[in-house]
């Protein structure tokens, strides 16, 4: 017996909490060095003893079982009775044991072959409250030697356990086994962090395709050649192919670190190597639970590329399978894995760029953001923003000054547009919110020029552009037979309260040559105030 067990026993037995501070103890009588098993009760087959011997142990008293003429075998159980064996009860209670429900322990007992074949004996540990509830993975025995020794298990006590009850026991096995010290360390295991199954062998970097069972089909294993080694080549021409990662075998989500609800990514690198491409993943559990998808190909699937797709851990089954399959074509994969949305790294480019933010008064106004480097001189910040629906704009090149301009589309005389900086986008060759008409006879377009040459075929030297980059030319080419002259046209719409009026109508209607080029940056309906002839 061990002095320092015996104290803990004694504190024990008085009903104080022997462990306030953590520190190994043993059960009531766990060294049985009272005679007869006190405080102990006990189970056995017939023909198996079970006796209490006061010397031998380790040191003094122990516990034998002798199965050499039982059956199953027998059990010694401490359950918080107290006096003669057997001593009943409803478990040791937790508080005097200085343990808590829900955390996990390391037991103890000591043990000793007395026969001379080969033995195997152990413990189960059982969570009571009022009524059994669990004894975690039950009987954990050890194969044992001809002298004294500790062995230990972990056992995680029910959460909503009250008591708890030791059984040392010798099942199966002949005996006769010695048992003593029966106790443990009432210092709680802090458990591992979790660290969440990962597909074995994802790159195919271990030869022979260990960790991944067939389904169906043959699969080639290849060391080199893969993205970048190790692969498998899956052939689905001749029949369905799929294979399997964790050995064919179904694995829990909870193991994968994924609970109902959770989405995770299936990721893996395909390469085509012969047919129309067809691969795809296959999960499969129990009860007819199957997802099964062909890949959206990448360019056409024979240079290696990484597909993955999105899914939701279900609410049942609980498990499933995860294949690969190459459809009715020939395809090699590699760096098959499963990813938490989560983790995957946040990947963007930092553009500098400022935001140009106001606040719009009306839904039918119109509103010209405008960009300065000197606070004086304003141009444009793309086309003007009707209604109230947008109030905000990115400007990739920030300048120091910003207004925005706002105007009446109904009542006022300004043009939208007048200096021609927006392209039309259903006519390249046409300024945003403008119409660029010809008549019938000998009639020419109006072109929009400009020189930073937005519309290839359309440059503008710099002095046919009087503000910005870009004008509209209204250009006529007549020959002198002609019975009526050309004419060079545009037009913009405006709505007002009167209904449809056509405004800022230039026309041009010489007769021989005649170029003109009109920048309408200070336009208005009623007069142009910025428009030059640059050739007649």
């Amino acid at each position: 017996m061990k002095n320092l067990d015996k104290t803990l026993l004694v504190g024990a037995l008085l009903g104080t909490v022997a462990s306030a501070h953590a520190a190994p103890f043993l059960v009531p009588n766990g060294d049985f060095s009272t005679p007869d098993g006190a405080d102990w009760t006990q189970a056995s087959s017939e023909g198996t003893i079970i006796s209490y011997q006061l010397s031998g142990g380790n040191n003094d008293g122990y516990a034998e079982i002798d199965n050499t003429s039982g059956s199953w075998g027998g059990v010694l159980v401490s359950e918080g009775g107290s006096g003669p064996n057997p001593a009943v009860g409803d478990g040791i209670p937790l508080s005097e044991l200085g343990l808590t429900a829900g955390e996990t322990y390391t037991f103890s007992l000591d043990m000793i072959n007395l026969g001379a074949g080969a033995n195997q004996a152990g413990m189960k540990m059982e969570s009571w409250a009022g009524g059994f509830l669990d004894n975690g993975a039950g009987d954990v025995v050890f194969p044992l030697t001809n002298s004294w020794e500790t062995y230990s298990l972990e056992y995680t006590i029910n959460p909503a356990a009250t008591h708890l009850k030791f059984v040392p026991l010798l099942v199966n096995f002949s005996g006769p086994v010695g048992f003593d010290n029966v106790g443990g360390d009432n210092t709680a295991l802090v458990p591992p962090p979790f660290e969440p199954l990962e597909i074995e062998n994802g790159d195919f970097e271990i030869p022979d395709g260990v960790g991944w069972g067939t389904g169906q089909g043959t699969p080639v294993y290849n060391a080199t050649g893969g993205n970048p080694s190790g692969h498998v080549v899956l052939d689905g021409t001749a029949e369905f192919a799929v294979l399997y990662g964790f050995n064919n075998m179904e694995v829990s989500f909870e193991a994968l670190g994924l609970a109902p609800g959770d989405t995770f990514l299936l990721q893996m690198d395909i390469k085509l190597i012969s047919g129309n491409f067809g691969a795809g993943y296959r999960l499969e559990g129990p009860s007819g639970y199957v997802i099964d998808e062909t890949f959206e190909v990448i360019g056409n699937g024979s240079d290696w590329a990484t597909y993955s797709v999105e899914l939701t851990v279900p609410a049942s089954p609980g498990q499933t399978k995860i294949g690969l399959r190459p459809g009715g074509s020939v395809v090699a994969f590699d760096n098959v894995s499963i990813v938490n949305p989560e983790e995957i790294p946040f990947s963007a480019e930092v553009v500098k760029g400022a935001i140009v933010n106001w606040v719009p008064t009306s839904a039918t106004n119109s509103y010209q953001p405008q960009k300065s480097a000197d606070g004086v001189t304003f141009t444009n910040l793309g086309p003007a923003i009707e209604g109230n629906s947008i109030s905000s704009v990115y400007d990739a090149e920030p300048a120091l000054f910003y207004q925005v301009v706002e105007a009446s589309i109904e009542d006022s005389d300004d043009v939208l547009n007048g200096g021609f900086e927006s392209v039309d986008e259903f006519d390249s060759f046409c300024a945003q919110a403008w119409t660029c008409l010809a008549g019938v006879i000998n009639d020419q377009f109006a072109t929009r020029l400009a020189t930073d040459n937005t519309v290839a075929g359309t440059i503008a030297t710099p002095d046919q552009v009087r503000t910005g980059v870009a004008a509209l030319q209204l250009k006529v080419v007549n020959a002198e037979t002609e019975a009526l002259p050309g004419k060079s046209l545009t037009q913009q719409n405006v709505l007002n309260s009167g209904g449809v009026s056509l405004r800022a109508t230039p026309i041009l209607s010489p007769f021989g040559q005649s170029r003109s080029v009109v920048d309408l940056a200070t336009c208005k309906a009623t007069s142009w105030l910025g428009w030059k002839k640059v050739e007649e």
